[in-house]
This record gives C-alpha cells, sequence and structure tokens, in this order.
C-alpha cells in the first residue's frame, strides 16, 4: 500500500483575521510567540473575501464578534470551503495585546492547534459526520466484522476508532483495520483533517483535540483516568464540535468507559449505538452503555453496519 500520510511542513504559516486592530494585534503577537509565521493580517470584512480564499496560509486564527450578520457567515463560509484548521480566539471583549494572562492563554491555545501542522492529503473531503468506534477486549474482531460489512461509501463520515490499547500495538491494530476495510487509514499522533472516508486510530500515548475546522490533533496531556485511550473523553469531544452531526457504536469491551458520555452525545443531538451482547466476547461495556439510557440501536457488528449504511441511504434519498 502506498504511503498517504501528508508531507510534513516545516513552519506553518497562519493566517490572522479579527474584526478590531486590537484584536488582530493580539492574534499577531499569540502567532509570533507559538513559534509560527504569520502569513497575512486581514480585517474581517465581506470585501476581503476574495483574499481570504486566496491566502498562502496552513491555518487561520480567528476572532469574530458575530454581530455583522451576513458578513461573518460569508468569511465562515469561505473558511469552510478552504479546509484549514481555523482556530477560533474567542478574545475577551476589550482584549489587548499587552494583557500577558489572556496572551499567554491564546498563545498556549495556538501552539496546540497548529504545532506540526501538516496540509491535508490529496483527494480528500472534510468530513461533516464524525462516529467513534468504542472497543476494548474482543474489540478488534468486532470492530473488524463490522468494517468488513461496511461499504467504501456511507456519506460524508470519518471514523475515530478508540480502542483500550497498550502503546507500542497501535500499529498492528492500525494493520488490522487496513486489512478489513477499503477505507484510508492514519494514526492520531499528528494533526489531521477529518475526512470522508477516512479511519483514525487514537492513540494510548495522550490525549486529542478537535478544533472548530474539524481537524484532530495531538495535545500534550495523558488521557485522566484509568482508561488509555478514554472512550469517554473523546466521546464529549465529538459530541461538542458535532452535535447532531456526531455519533458512536460501543462494541465488546470490559469496563464502563463510555457509558458517561453516551447521555451527552444523545442530549447534543447524536446517536449511540452498541454491539447486541450475547455477540460481544465480553459484554459489559456495550451493557452499561444501554443502561445509561443513552443507546438507540442494538445489533450484532454485521446489522449495525447494514443499519449504518441504510441510515445513509434514507437521508440521500
Amino acid at each position: 500500500m502506498a504511503d498517504s500520510r501528508p508531507v510534513l511542513q516545516e513552519v506553518a504559516k497562519v493566517g490572522v483575521l479579527a474584526s478590531t486592530a486590537s484584536q488582530m494585534e493580539c492574534l499577531h503577537r499569540a502567532v509570533l510567540e507559538s513559534g509560527f509565521a504569520v502569513g497575512g493580517k486581514l480585517q474581517a470584512l465581506s470585501k476581503n473575501l476574495h483574499q481570504i480564499a486566496s491566502a498562502d496560509v496552513d491555518a487561520w486564527l480567528v476572532q469574530l464578534d458575530f454581530q455583522n450578520g451576513d458578513s461573518d457567515r460569508a468569511i465562515m463560509d469561505v473558511l469552510e470551503a478552504q479546509q484549514k484548521p481555523v482556530i477560533y480566539a474567542d478574545l475577551e471583549p476589550g482584549a489587548r495585546a499587552d494583557n500577558e494572562e489572556s496572551l499567554k492563554r491564546l498563545t498556549r491555545k495556538v501552539a496546540e492547534s497548529v504545532h506540526g501542522i501538516v496540509k491535508a492529503p490529496q483527494g480528500l473531503r472534510k468530513a461533516k459526520e464524525v462516529w467513534v468506534l468504542a472497543a476494548s477486549l474482543g474489540g478488534p474482531e468486532a470492530v473488524a466484522a463490522f468494517l468488513k460489512a461496511l461499504p467504501q461509501s456511507c456519506g460524508e463520515v470519518a471514523f475515530l476508532y478508540v480502542q483500550h490499547i497498550t502503546e507500542g500495538f497501535e500499529g498492528s491494530l492500525l494493520t488490522m483495520v487496513e486489512r478489513n476495510c477499503t477505507w484510508r487509514v492514519f494514526d492520531s499522533e499528528e494533526p489531521r483533517m477529518l475526512a470522508t472516508g477516512c479511519i483514525y486510530i487514537v492513540s494510548p500515548k495522550g490525549q486529542i483535540a478537535i478544533n472548530d475546522g474539524g481537524w484532530m490533533h495531538p495535545i500534550a496531556s495523558p488521557w485522566r483516568g484509568s482508561y488509555r485511550p478514554s472512550i469517554n473523553q473523546v466521546l464529549a469531544k465529538v459530541a461538542r464540535r458535532y452535535g447532531s452531526h456526531g455519533g458512536a457504536i460501543i462494541f465488546s469491551g470490559m469496563g464502563d468507559d463510555g457509558s458517561a458520555s453516551c447521555g451527552f452525545m444523545k442530549h447534543s443531538g447524536g446517536k449511540v449505538w452498541a454491539q447486541e451482547l450475547t455477540s460481544c466476547v465480553v459484554d459489559s461495556m456495550p451493557r452499561e452503555a444501554i443502561n445509561s439510557k443513552g443507546v438507540s440501536f442494538v445489533a450484532t457488528p454485521a446489522q449495525l453496519a447494514a443499519r449504518f449504511d441504510k441510515r445513509h441511504f434514507m437521508a440521500t434519498n
């Protein structure tokens, strides 16, 4: 299989886009102090849409006040169409570049979001939906059966595969997934755009973040709790970012990881499904998810795949 990994950029160029001059100065300084190059500074005005669309940058650092109605929506549409990471600064009103505490927080956010940034692999489109495949003991076999039964095209969907695993076995898991599906498979150890038709193996080494632009990147924080990677934490991140365009399937596993976030996923508008208990090697993880009252569909791995395909068919007809 040809290596489909994107090429690492030496120094990321970050474009700065803000509503006011003082906001722009804050963003400019945060980019420089994060160790990146400023790829251009633009005021967030509709007359600058062409410059935004044609800017030679690897990511955007953006502050919008969301008070300009159609102008702000047009800017967000242009940023979305570029399929580049977008980091929203969320500055406090009246923020100044000489406010060291505010600047320190923003600099850290930029560094975590952009460090080691890569270009999206050629030909990939940003996913509109993200589903979590969650598993522990007995999970690889169940996930393999699900993927074997899944067609190549299921809509504009990406999967995050969160499997409890010991560090050092990620490569074996990635190979297993590649052997059982025709989707493109990536790790989570460098920034990646969550793209249609792709599966991302979440590493046990440390947490991931998912930014507002639909990019996933590793962060230098260990997983909290006893599970690595943490299904609860990934489900919460996907629910928070994707809402009704997010989902999860809880497969075979020991323990209760994932159950605490099933309700959050449901209340955010997403769906949670679970593997049918008698088809599991160990049924405690899907059982606890079902007991959380957040699960809406239970079936065998092959039946889950058929329902997933049907879900896409019904949505497009």
